[in-house]
C-alpha cells in the first residue's frame, strides 16, 4: 500500500539534511546518541524500532508529528501493531524519495524489484533497511541507500541541495577498553 505524497514539499531550504535511521530492535541508547549526534532538518526512520523511537523522540521532546525537524517514518516487519504505512513517496527539497523498510519488495534478495517499483513512482532515490547491511549504490539513474542497522550503530546522512544528492554511511565510534572492543551504547 502506497501513501502518495500530499501537495506539500518538505523543507525547502537551500541544503537538506536528512538523517536516515533503521532497525534499532530495542537499541534505545545507539538511537539516541546518533539522533543527538546528527542534528538533521528531516529524520527518516525505516522501521523494525518504532517504539525506540517515539521513546527517544519523547525524552528528546521532539514532536514527531511537528517539522523541526520534520519526523517520517515506515513500518518494518517487526513493528507488529505499527499503523505507519509500509512505503512512502515524499518530494524532499525538490527531490522524490522512495521510503520502506524493504521486507515486502524481497531486498534480502536483492534491489531490482525496490528499484523497479521506484522508478514507476518517478523517484530518484530509494531508502530502505531490513537487511542490517550498509548500502549506497546507483542503479539505472536510482540512489538505493541503505543505513544498515541502528543495532550496530549504523545509520546514513543523506544531503539535498539544488537537486543534487550526496549519501554517506555512517557508523558511532566504537568505544575502546583497555583489553577490550565494545560499542558505543
Amino acid at each position: 500500500m502506497l501513501a502518495n505524497a500530499p501537495a506539500r514539499v518538505y523543507n525547502t531550504r537551500m541544503n537538506t539534511k536528512i538523517l536516515i535511521l533503521s532497525d534499532s530492535h530495542g537499541r534505545v541508547g545507539k538511537l539516541k546518541n546518533i539522533i543527538i549526534s546528527n542534528l538533521a532538518d528531516v529524520i527518516i526512520y525505516l522501521g523494525d524500532g518504532e517504539k525506540d523511537l517515539e521513546a527517544v523522540l519523547t525524552d528528546l521532546h521532539i514532536d514527531i508529528c511537528g517539522d523541526d525537524p520534520k519526523v517520517m517514518q515506515v513500518k518494518g516487519n517487526c513493528d507488529r501493531d505499527s499503523f505507519e504505512e509500509v512505503t512512502l513517496i515524499r518530494p524532499i527539497n525538490g527531490v522524490r524519495f522512495y521510503i520502506t523498510h524493504g521486507y515486502e519488495q524481497g531486498v534480502k534478495y536483492g534491489t531490482d524489484k525496490i528499484a523497479e517499483r521506484a522508478a514507476l513512482e518517478n523517484c530518484r532515490v530509494v531508502l530502505f533497511g531490513h537487511t542490517h547491511r550498509p548500502l549506497k549504490e546507483k542503479k539505472n539513474g536510482l540512489l538505493l541507500f541503505n543505513p544498515g542497522s541502528v543495532a550496530n550503530g549504523e545509520y546514513g546522512i543523506i544531503t539535498v541541495s539544488d537537486n543534487r544528492i550526496a549519501a554517506v554511511n555512517k557508523s558511532l565510534p566504537k568505544k575502546i577498553l583497555p583489553g577490550k572492543h565494545t560499542e558505543s551504547e
